[in-house]
């Protein structure tokens, strides 16, 4: 399987619906996505350390790790919740545990890109800029091929208003959870 993985994700640079069904078709079980999403949610939180070292935030916005694992989590499975529930409502077929395993699968495909943004930022600090505006284009590209592949809409505006919604949906999510959580856990290493 990890083959066909390897596969999909080069696949998802060129072809990112066919990449998306392929995934979908190798029917990963359930007990296998969550620890994945887990992995993925603490690599994501090492790529925003790393980020940190290079170019530190301000004191008064600097985040704990474990704040940031807690929110990206948030962040993470409310847009999957999103992706799911308002595409099965524009008559979409997927499942939530689909649309998780395609989140993962898409912050997973998109790493070695923004592993490159970090080395730009080192190298080319004013280019790094812009592969980061080029970057969140062509990842805007990938996931909504992914949620089409998802819902079998074909249909790149349903797929765009889908993810635009649950866009919306976590973003929701994630004022609620650094209401609930932010002053508890901030400075918490």
């Amino acid at each position: 399987m990890e083959q066909a993985l390897i596969s999909i994700a080069a696949q998802a640079y060129r072809e990112p619906r066919e990449a998306g069904v392929r995934l979908l078709s190798l029917g990963v079980p359930t007990a296998a996505i969550w620890p994945a999403f887990g992995v993925i949610v603490l690599i994501s939180v090492l790529v925003g350390g790393i980020s940190d070292l290079i170019a530190p935030p301000p004191v008064d916005v600097q985040v704990s790790y474990f704040l940031m694992a807690v929110l990206l989590g948030v962040v993470f499975l409310s847009f999957a919740a999103g992706t799911w529930k308002i595409g099965e409502k524009m008559g979409g077929k997927g499942s939530f545990e689909e649309a998780l395993l395609i989140g993962v699968f898409f912050q997973a495909a998109l790493l070695p890109f923004q592993a490159l943004q970090i080395l730009l930022a080192l190298v080319l600090p004013g280019l790094a800029g812009l592969y980061g505006i080029a970057l969140l284009i062509f990842g805007i590209w990938v996931n909504v091929n992914f949620i089409d592949a998802l819902h079998g809409f074909a249909s790149f505006g349903k797929s765009l208003g889908v993810m635009l919604l649950a866009s919306f949906v976590a973003a929701i999510a994630l004022l609620i959870a650094v209401g609930l959580f932010g002053h508890s856990l901030m400075g918490t290493m």
